[in-house]
């Protein structure tokens, strides 16, 4: 029996209750497969487990039968569980459902029913994605071993052959791509095929078994392009394989509507190959935000293969790394949660419920300001704090027990004994520090290093708001209102320190603090060093600005009534550039102006709704303001920065802007016939549906204002799938869009939409020194 050894790259079902590994070696790939018989497990009393026992045998004579001991979920101790083995992955949530049935959804608690069967597999071998294995085949058994730790920091990185899938459709201008257009040709990393539809088939099948990559990205693959060449493959009575194995004969899971905080979304199918991982950059959350490497990563330390982790959300992928330490930790997962939120009086209620601390923004221009940021503040509170559903209430310790606390405000009483929940967040802490700390010391590996981090860093995000979420297998609202009481505690302690060292707090954010310097003696590094001191938390400085402008809110009028600061919308200039580029939420490059030196939060170039030409006005104007180096300066240039939009301006009402830098972007709330108001979104909408396309709630459109008072759609816009290109743009209507977004950055000086349109109408120019830069009455 001889053993091959490399990177586990792959472990899947093959639908007749066997599992399938594929290991990348330095040769090339090895597949190995075995039988795999999964287990659940139940837990009732001693009669009721006797009873289901017998009808478990009677049900199905092949399901495996015994009682063994284990932990039930958080439990301490173990207790008797009837353990269930089903012979096919494919029934074993039939037969959860049947037992869960018989005992009315209440007599009986099931364990472990919808575990992944890639992960069952895994904890059942003691390996995990991308570890370098030893994999031996005897018969219809695999043997492996690991030959690195699941945690290691830097372990040997596989060798991926990457390649990326794109596709051309031979369809006519104004009428959308879809099945029933043929391929006109197909890029497959460097190559291309071209001709009649057959030979760019063949030409992809070849290059596919050619080339072999192991990760093939496409920009939605999911979506459409997948499904599309396999259409067009049947059409031609061609079998098109994308994968090493047969591919699955439709999406891995049907595209859904979901609700969730009061949003609507679209999740689209998933295509996952066999043997081949696809990754849809489109569609992949964590390919987005962290990079193949930091996929890599996570995949490894949550035991979730790379074809399901990048399609899930933070929240979800929480869940995948508590599940693998719950199983880790030898302890049976709950199917469905049963841990109601504890009574409470309406006065406790209102005491608890209060979310995090929020110090209302001075609304302005400021310079010599500093923002201070905590590092990974809730996870941090988690762990130093020990908050988890079985600490939080704890009834075996007092108050004055040795390790023991007493939540803040909330009056919680949390055990000294150490909690799942910190157990599984504080080894990510401690990962990211490290990776942190690499990417000072390894520079050439940096993008390595801050691909990990930034993984981790969605993961701890979404730990604490996982906490409150109703389905979280070890989350519980107690949970969730210690966390904000501890945070708010803590926010409130260092603005009382800032005060001490000299320092005036002009915003305030859960886990941030924006300060400016009342004293010749302020010394930022000594205010972080003694925040971090006394709360046992990180408190780093982000970065010093020269300037930075708070923006009000848009509810006031602006001319004498006092501003309310918006939480999260301003913009400033740090005094140098940052280490760390932050991501933007409008789809550009990290921070791209002035390399991160310019932060812009909140307005409408980091809003994926604004078009093109909204976000080319804005950055003319930062652009122009930022080489001020304190407040004095900036209001001088402010003159100079409105005038650098006239070119935008004129741009727009001569109509040579690109449709592309018009389109404006809206997620479909209802299906179409369920809109009442005549809205844009619905005009977009009818038109698709008169082309043939269906677009679900969630999902987006984009389109072109034509002529925004127009009754008919056809008239009033033009969605981008249905663009002939020679349409006609509504200039007043971007006019108004392109004025509220200068109106957005310029409000605390006066300046609002009137008056914007006053300053850039076609009559004769009036002086701006004519206004001055007057601002409105800010709140003390």
């Amino acid at each position: 029996m001889s053993a091959t050894e490399g990177h586990l790259i792959d472990v899947h079902p093959d639908g007749q209750g066997r599992m399938v590994s594929w290991v990348r070696t330095k040769e090339g790939v090895a597949r190995f497969v075995e039988p795999f018989v999964p287990r659940f497990h139940v837990h009732a009393s001693e009669a009721d487990r006797r009873r289901l026992t017998r009808r478990l045998a009677h049900l199905d004579g092949r399901l495996g039968l015994s009682t063994v001991r284990a932990r039930l979920g958080l439990a301490r101790g173990k207790t008797e569980v009837l353990e269930v083995a089903v012979p096919h992955p494919l029934v074993l949530r039939e037969v959860a459902q049947a037992v869960d049935r018989w005992g009315e959804h209440r007599a009986y608690d099931l364990f472990d029913v919808d575990l992944r069967d890639s992960h069952r597999y895994l904890l059942a071998k003691r390996v995990f994605p991308f570890a370098r294995v030893r994999v031996a085949q005897e018969g219809r058994n695999v043997s492996m071993e690991a030959l690195d730790g699941q945690w290691d920091l830097a372990p040997e990185p596989p060798m991926l052959r990457t390649l990326t899938l794109s596709a051309e459709l031979d369809a006519p201008t104004g009428i959308p791509e879809g099945p029933a257009h043929p391929v006109r040709r197909v890029r497959l990393g460097d190559e291309e095929y071209r001709g009649d539809e057959v030979a760019v088939l063949e030409g992809l099948r070849e290059g596919l078994l050619r080339l072999d990559p192991d990760v093939l990205l496409t920009r939605s693959g999911d979506r459409f392009l997948f499904g599309y060449l396999r259409a067009r493959a049947k059409a031609n009575g061609m079998r098109l394989r994308l994968g090493r194995d047969p591919d699955p004969r439709g999406p891995a899971r049907r595209g859904r509507t979901f609700y969730t905080y009061g949003m609507v979304k679209w999740q689209p199918p998933v295509e996952v190959l066999h043997g081949r991982i696809h990754l849809d950059v489109a569609s992949s959350f964590f390919h987005r935000e962290s990079g193949l490497g930091g996929l890599v990563d996570l995949s490894r330390i949550s035991s979730c293969p790379l074809q399901e982790l990048a399609r899930l959300g933070p929240g979800t992928a929480v869940t995948a790394v508590q599940i693998d330490r719950a199983k880790r930790e030898e302890r049976l997962v709950p199917w469905k949660k049963n841990l109601p939120e504890t009574m409470k009086s309406e006065r406790r209620l209102v005491e608890s419920d209060r979310g995090g601390f929020i110090h209302d923004p001075s609304v302005g221009l400021f310079d010599d300001v500093v923002e201070l940021d905590f590092s990974s503040m809730y996870p941090n509170i988690m762990v130093t704090r020990n908050v988890s559903p079985e600490t939080v209430g704890c009834i075996c310790c007092s108050p004055s027990t040795p390790g023991a606390s007493v939540v803040p405000q909330v009056g919680y009483l949390t055990c000294r004994r150490p909690g799942f929940v910190g157990r599984s967040i504080k080894p990510l802490v401690a990962r990211r520090e490290s990776f942190k700390r690499l990417m000072k010391s390894d520079p050439k590996d940096r993008a390595r290093w801050q691909g990990a981090s930034d993984a981790l860093k969605w993961l701890l995000v979404c730990s604490f708001g996982y906490q409150g979420y109703r389905n979280a297998r070890f989350g519980r609202i107690e949970c969730h209102e210690a966390i904000c009481a501890w945070g708010r505690e803590i926010l409130l302690t260092t603005g009382e320190v800032a005060r001490e060292e000299g320092f005036e707090t002009l915003h305030g954010i859960v886990d941030s603090l924006w300060v400016k310097r009342l004293r010749k003696d302020a010394d930022a590094e000594r205010l972080s060093r003694r925040v971090s001191k006394e709360v046992g938390i990180r408190f780093d400085i982000e970065g010093a600005f020269d300037w930075i402008v708070f923006l009000p809110t848009r509810g006031h009028d602006a001319t004498g009534v006092e501003a309310v600061g918006a939480m999260n919308r301003f913009y400033g200039k740090f005094s140098e550039p940052p280490a760390k580029k932050a991501r933007s939420n409008a789809g550009q490059s990290p921070d791209h102006l002035a390399g991160g030196q310019l932060k812009v939060r909140g307005v409408e170039m980091r809003q994926r709704s604004a078009p093109g030409i909204v976000r080319r006005a804005q950055e003319a104007f930062l652009s122009a303001v930022f080489p001020a180096t304190d407040a004095a300066g900036f209001r001088a240039l402010l003159p100079e920065a409105i005038e650098a939009v006239r070119p935008v301006v004129e741009e727009l009402r001569s109509g040579a802007v690109p449709l592309s830098d018009l389109l404006v972007q809206k997620t479909v709330g209802q299906p179409l016939a369920e809109y009442r108001m005549e809205t844009e979104t619905k005009s977009a909408l009818r038109l698709l549906a008169q082309a043939g396309v269906q677009v679900p709630p969630g999902d987006v459109v984009r389109y072109v204002v034509l002529d925004g008072r127009a009754k008919t759609p056809e008239r009033r816009v033009v969605e981008e799938r249905v663009m002939t290109g020679d349409e006609h743009y509504d200039v007043a209507a971007y006019e108004t869009l392109l004025f509220r977004s200068l109106e957005s950055l310029l409000l605390p000086f006066g300046w609002d939409l009137a008056r914007m349109r006053d300053h850039f109408s076609n009559a004769p120019q009036a002086r701006l020194d004519r206004y001055g830069v007057e601002a409105v009455r800010v709140r003390s």
